[in-house]
């Protein structure tokens, strides 16, 4: 009865019930997507093929928090050195799939929660950014719906390829439906037009729709009190305390994000400073006590600034990255000066902010990896998107042509971040069964320490790699992104499963490098030469050997005093 009555005309009419059921819609869709995405069922994860990589890091690092002892944290991939990596989301995985909950529905619950924050604060600071002069009451939610929207459905120019290689007709606007490939997916695969404007980088990066909401519930009250005209609430002391315990929790949710909330809440300031009395000391406050947290990360110095113009542009001329981020931003390009010229200041204040994060990435590398500059553009379309909902919201009110332009823009706007959300939803399903359900992974939990250390011949999703323990090395990437220095390690390599051995010298170097265990996976393996063919496998015996051919040492056995080999 409540539901029928709630969802009945008149109650859909007022304001405040039809945003809540527009909150409502957007949280099933973040539960969709993300349960859609990654799954659990009989004791195997169903993941889609374009998340593969990714979580290949991700569940080793949840793993090392629920399965296995990672305090003082290290990344479990590169075992013996602090985490240079934001870890603060999959540890908070971690203990949900530690009270029970399995992986993926404590990882997907969080991911949920964070894309819904991101889609509300989206929703309403594009409302609060339109003139209030300019638009009509009941137009706010079309404003919040068009951003969203924006948000959503990225625009490049993925048609305009799309179109030039099917050509333009009936058939293949029809077979738009069934895309179940990205049509560009640079830098990989050598297209122009990168991977990380589509839903790809929020079903992947589970940390990061979660950080960016976190972000703007951080800096919305410094918002709405320039915005909204009515606003005269004083923050109170809990407020406060969120507002910091907020700061001082980004670095370790994403180091990125929490550096562009600090240059938004500074800039903010300067540009306003009738807010400096009532936000300041606040905000001070707030900001000392996250320095903490981002010194833990600074003092590990992993990152890296230096000057690298043009971002991922094949070309660095000024021609050549003009053409890129036409190819990547589309109308955004041509739209961005007029949304300027035609914004009151306020709204004027709010560009230049995000369009400084997107100069920032066209001019700087921030890490070991310039593709991690994509933070910044993210940040700069979530914030242009915003306001462009709240320009095109200012124009939908004038009259039903201006209904209609609007609509008509919106087609080349969104078209090709729909085309991008169609190859997501038909991506092919990979199933994962979980290691430590299987022999081997269930001997590993139970026989070992879980502060315990690997060296593995295979990198992604080896056994280990499900169980919470660390391991010495990953594949290369992962470990060479997060600026470790990886060739020392890869050299020891040779030494440890060289042909001849010294065994007191061998087993110093172990000890030396805090090995406790060796994995060796049948077959070679991922390295360039077969461990099997080593020292260690025709001299010793396997602490324990699988069926299908994995071998585990246990290097205390071996380099044990009492012990002798075979």
């Amino acid at each position: 009865m409540l539901l029928k009555k709630f969802f009945t005309i008149n109650n859909l009419n007022t304001k405040k019930n039809r945003q809540y059921l527009v909150f409502a819609i957007l949280a099933l869709f973040s539960w969709w997507l993300m349960f859609f995405t990654f799954s659990y069922q009989d004791h195997q994860f169903v993941i889609r093929s374009r998340l593969w990589s990714d979580f290949a890091a991700h569940i080793p690092l949840i793993r090392s928090f629920s399965l296995g002892n990672n305090f003082p944290p290290e990344y479990p991939q590169f075992a013996n050195e602090p985490i240079r990596y934001h870890f603060l989301f999959y540890l908070l995985v971690g203990m949900l799939e530690k009270i029970g909950l399995n992986l993926a529905v404590s990882l997907n619950l969080l991911s949920a929660i964070g894309l819904f924050v991101l889609l509300v604060m989206i929703y309403l600071i594009s409302q609060l950014l339109a003139d209030s002069k300019k638009i009509k009451p009941q137009s706010t939610i079309v404003i919040g719906l068009l951003a969203v929207m924006l948000f959503l459905f990225n625009s490049s120019l993925t048609f305009v390829d799309y179109f030039q290689k099917n050509g333009f007709s009936f058939t293949s606007i029809i077979n738009i439906m069934h895309l179940d490939q990205f049509i560009n997916f640079g830098p990989w695969n050598g297209d122009s037009i990168s991977a990380f404007w589509n839903w790809n980088i929020y079903t992947n990066q589970r940390h990061l729709a979660f950080s960016i909401g976190v972000g703007l519930l951080i800096i919305w009250p410094l918002v709405k009190a320039v915005f909204d005209q009515t606003y005269t609430k004083t923050t109170n002391k809990l407020s406060w305390l969120l507002i910091a315990i907020g700061l001082m929790a980004l670095p370790f949710l994403n180091l990125a994000v929490y550096m562009m909330v600090i240059i938004f809440i500074v800039l903010w300031l300067g540009l306003n400073p009738r807010l400096l009395k009532k936000f300041s000391l606040g905000y001070g406050l707030a900001t000392l006590c996250s320095l903490l947290s981002f010194y833990y990360y600074w003092a590990l110095g992993g990152n890296i600034l230096q000057w690298q113009v043009g971002f991922l542009a094949q070309e660095k001329t000024w021609l050549g990255i003009i053409y890129y981020w036409w190819r990547n931003l589309g109308l955004y390009v041509v739209l961005w000066p007029v949304i300027f010229l035609k914004s009151n200041w306020n709204q004027k204040k709010w560009l230049l902010i995000f369009s400084f994060y997107f100069v920032l990435a066209n001019l700087f590398q921030l890490s070991t990896d310039m593709i991690n500059n994509h933070k910044l553009i993210n940040f700069f379309q979530i914030g242009f998107s915003m306001l462009l909902a709240a320009k095109l919201g200012e124009v939908w009110t004038q009259s039903i042509f201006k209904k209609i332009l609007v609509l008509l823009l919106l087609v080349p706007l969104t078209l090709s971040g729909v085309m991008d959300a169609l190859a997501i939803m038909r991506d092919r399903p990979l199933t994962l069964t979980d290691a430590i359900y299987q022999p081997m992974g269930s001997w590993i939990v139970q026989e070992t320490d879980p502060q315990s250390v690997f060296i593995t011949t295979a990198y992604l999703y080896n056994p280990v790699s499900f169980t919470g323990r660390k391991t010495y090395l990953d594949y290369g990437y992962f470990d060479w992104s997060m600026g470790y220095q990886t060739q020392g390690r890869r050299d020891n390599l040779k030494t440890i499963f060289a042909l001849e051995q010294n065994q007191s010298d061998w087993c110093d170097l172990l000890t030396q490098e805090k090995i406790d265990y060796i994995l060796i996976s049948p077959g070679k393996g991922d390295l360039e030469f077969d461990a099997h063919h080593s020292w260690l496998v025709r001299t010793w015996r396997p602490v324990y050997q699988s069926m299908d051919g994995y071998l585990i040492f246990s290097i205390n056995q071996i380099c044990s005093p009492e012990l002798q080999p075979l």
